[in-house]
């Protein structure tokens, strides 16, 4: 068993032994290795309780995720959020986002990262005017978002130094326009219930690699997460709805399957 076998079992055993919890437990059932334990669905989360699925009692943020299926909660300790791996270092960064709860995660890691963030309006105008005024070097986004701020790119007369666009899935003609704007466009995969967990940098056929505290699996096609940390509420062998095909390199890299 390798160092990453290792922390993941380790993972397994302290969840499974956890007074805090008795949810992946009861998944479990008699299963004590990783190898042996069965995937969880996002059902399970929506039909148990928070309270059912907290591990740790840290101050945080506690988020509302929302699916057609159904909606839960989903709790992040501040020491988790700054762990996660959402941007690169910058001087003024900017977090502009569709939804709220992710403005607010993405806007505490640039805090606790000793970062101060512009945090984007809903009116794109003023969006757009700030980001010049702050004269922002890094912008963290989503596809939809990042179309609200071409004036701003078209009217800079530099790139930026980065551009992180996070999602589950990314439609790469559309964000072809955008490699000139910014010296690195990096792609993140994410879920909110699951932070982020595989990065590409920009290309018309990106390669996604797993981020170092992640161990991506592919079961019937679909993405299967697990986080090797200890968070709130763990996320250990999920089945997601991301369609994968691995590419069978060493790093385990592997492409978005458009469904």
């Amino acid at each position: 068993m390798n160092d990453a076998q290792s922390a993941v079992q380790d993972l397994v055993d302290a969840v499974r032994t956890s007074d805090a919890s008795a949810f992946y437990r009861d998944m479990w059932g008699g299963a004590e290795t990783f190898s042996d334990i069965p995937a969880v669905s996002r059902a399970e989360f929506i039909a148990t309780p928070l309270s059912r699925r907290r591990y740790k009692d840290e101050s945080g943020l506690v988020k509302v995720v929302r699916y057609p299926e159904g909606v839960f909660l989903s709790e992040w300790s501040f020491d988790d959020i700054q762990k996660e791996q959402w941007g690169e270092q910058a001087r003024r960064p900017m977090v502009y986002l569709s939804n709220s709860y992710e403005a607010v995660e993405k806007s505490m890691w640039c805090r606790e990262n000793n970062m101060i963030p512009l945090i984007g309006e809903k009116m794109a105008e003023a969006s757009v005017f700030t980001a010049s005024k702050y004269r922002i070097d890094a912008l963290i986004t989503d596809s939809r978002s990042l179309e609200k701020m071409l004036p701003f790119f078209t009217a800079s007369t530099e790139p930026i130094s980065s551009i992180t666009v996070i999602g589950d899935s990314f439609n790469y003609e559309q964000l072809a326009p955008y490699s000139r704007f910014a010296r690195r466009i990096r792609l993140l995969l994410i879920l909110p219930e699951t932070g982020a967990f595989a990065d590409a940098p920009y290309s018309s056929a990106p390669v996604f690699s797993p981020l170092g505290d992640s161990l991506v699996e592919h079961q019937d096609g679909v993405l299967v997460l697990t986080k090797r940390r200890l968070l709130t509420t763990p996320i250990i062998q999920y089945r997601t709805d991301i369609a994968t095909h691995p590419v069978g390199d060493p790093s385990g890299g592997f492409t978005l399957v458009n469904r």
